[in-house]
C-alpha cells in the first residue's frame, strides 16, 4: 500500500509538471506510462551526470606526484648559472658564507633533517607547494596519508616552527657549506645537505600578491589596512570588480614606503630581505617561471619523486604562470606612472640584481625567467 501511495505521488508530480509546461498534452494510461519511462530515464541521466561531475572534481583536487614532468637535461646548467650569478653579485666574500659555523634560522626557513633539506620559502613563488612537500615528508615517515586534503593551517605554523626548534648541531648540518655542495653536475655526496631558495620576478610577485590578498574572497586585505594605516590614504581609485584595492594604489604605497620594510607585509617584501641569499650558502635557486623544467631534475636529485603533493597555482603541465609572464607584467606596469615604476624597481633592486631578473623602463619588457 505504501509503495502504491509513493507511485501515486510521483504520477501526480509528473502530471502537474506536464500540465504546466505542455497544456495540450492528452492524458490516458498509455501516455502516463510513456511519461513514467521518460522521467525514469531523465532521473538516471541526471544522477549519472551528478556523480560523474563530482568524481571528476574530486580527481582534479586530489594530490598527484609532484614530479610529473619529463626531466630537462639542461636543468643543471640553469641552476649553476643562477648560483654563479648570485655569487658574483653578493657584496661580501662568498667564502665567508661557506664557512659559516653558527645556525641562525630565519622565519622563512622550512627544514626536513632526514632529507637534509632546507628551503627558504618566498610568498607567491611556489611557497605553498614546498610547505606541502615538507609536511608530506613528515606524514609519510609517520605512516600517514600525505594527501593534501588533510593539510591544515596549523601544519603551516608547525612547518615554520621546526627550523626554530632545531638543535644547533642539526641546524649546522643543514646550513653549513662543504666543498662540492654546489657542483651540480655531479651526484650529491653522501650526507650532503640541499639548501634551496625560491625566486620569482619581483613585479610578477607584486601583481600576484595584489590579486591574492585584495580580492573579496579573502579578509587579508582588511587586515593589511588595519596593520598599515597609511595604506588607507592610498585607496583613492575605483578598484576592479571583486577587489578592495586598485593595483595602482597598492603600487604607489609600496613605491613610497617599500624601502622601510616595517611598513610592508611580508608577502610584498623583497625575496632578498626574506631569505638573505648572500648570508646563507644556498645550493639551488628555483625560479617560479621555469619550475616545469627544473623541478623534476631537482626532485630526482633530492630523491623525492614519489611524494603526492598538490602543486598549488601550478597547472598539470608544470607552469606556475599560465600566460607569458613578460606580457602580464607589462600589462600591469603600463598602468603606472613612470616615476612609480622607477621607485618600485628601487624597492626590489636586489631581487633583480641577485636573481638575474630584468625590466626595461622604456619598453616595459621583462626577462631573466631562466
Amino acid at each position: 500500500m505504501e509503495s502504491d501511495t509513493y507511485r501515486l505521488d510521483k504520477d501526480i508530480f509528473m502530471l502537474l509538471y506536464v500540465r504546466r509546461h505542455f497544456p495540450d498534452f492528452v492524458y490516458n494510461m498509455q501516455s502516463l506510462n510513456i511519461l513514467r519511462v521518460f522521467f525514469l530515464v531523465a532521473l538516471g541521466i541526471g544522477t549519472f551526470t551528478f556523480y560523474a561531475i563530482k568524481r571528476y572534481t574530486v580527481f582534479q583536487l586530489r594530490s598527484y606526484p609532484i614530479a610529473t614532468i619529463k626531466e630537462d637535461n639542461l636543468a643543471p646548467e640553469r641552476f649553476d648559472k643562477r648560483l654563479k650569478l648570485l655569487h658574483s653579485r653578493c657584496p661580501n666574500d662568498y667564502t665567508k658564507a661557506k664557512e659559516r659555523s653558527n645556525w641562525v634560522p630565519i622565519p622563512h626557513f622550512l627544514v626536513d633533517p632526514p632529507k637534509k633539506l632546507l628551503v627558504c620559502v618566498v610568498p607567491k613563488s611556489g611557497s605553498s607547494t614546498w610547505h606541502g612537500i615538507v609536511w608530506a615528508l613528515r606524514r609519510k615517515r609517520a605512516g600517514l596519508d600525505e594527501d593534501q586534503k588533510f593539510y591544515r593551517w596549523n601544519d603551516t605554523v608547525e612547518n615554520h616552527a621546526m627550523a626554530r626548534k632545531l638543535p644547533p648541531k642539526v641546524g649546522q648540518m643543514l646550513g653549513v657549506y662543504h666543498d662540492g655542495d654546489d657542483d651540480l653536475f655531479q651526484s650529491p655526496r653522501l650526507g650532503q645537505s640541499h639548501r634551496l631558495v625560491l625566486a620569482r620576478h619581483p613585479f610578477a610577485r607584486l601583481i600576484s600578491g595584489w590579486k591574492d590578498k585584495f580580492s573579496y574572497n579573502t579578509a587579508y586585505g582588511d587586515r593589511m589596512f588595519k596593520h598599515f594605516p597609511k595604506l588607507k590614504d592610498y585607496n583613492v581609485s575605483v578598484p576592479p570588480e571583486n577587489f578592495t584595492l586598485a593595483f595602482e594604489d597598492l603600487a604607489r604605497y609600496i613605491a613610497d614606503h617599500g624601502r622601510d620594510e616595517r611598513k610592508l607585509d611580508y608577502h610584498f617584501m623583497p625575496a632578498t630581505s626574506l631569505c638573505k641569499p648572500c648570508n646563507y650558502a644556498y645550493t639551488y635557486i628555483l625560479k617560479a617561471e621555469s619550475v616545469d623544467k627544473d623541478q623534476q631534475w631537482l626532485m630526482n636529485r633530492i630523491n623525492m619523486t614519489d611524494l603526492k603533493v598538490v602543486r598549488r597555482g601550478v597547472n598539470k603541465k608544470g607552469s606556475l604562470l599560465q600566460i607569458n609572464p613578460s606580457d602580464s607584467i607589462k600589462e600591469y606596469m603600463s598602468k603606472l606612472d613612470l616615476e612609480v615604476v622607477k621607485k618600485l624597481y628601487t624597492v626590489y633592486v636586489k631581487d633583480f640584481v641577485y636573481f638575474g631578473y630584468t625590466f626595461s623602463l622604456t619598453t616595459m619588457k621583462s626577462g631573466g625567467f631562466e
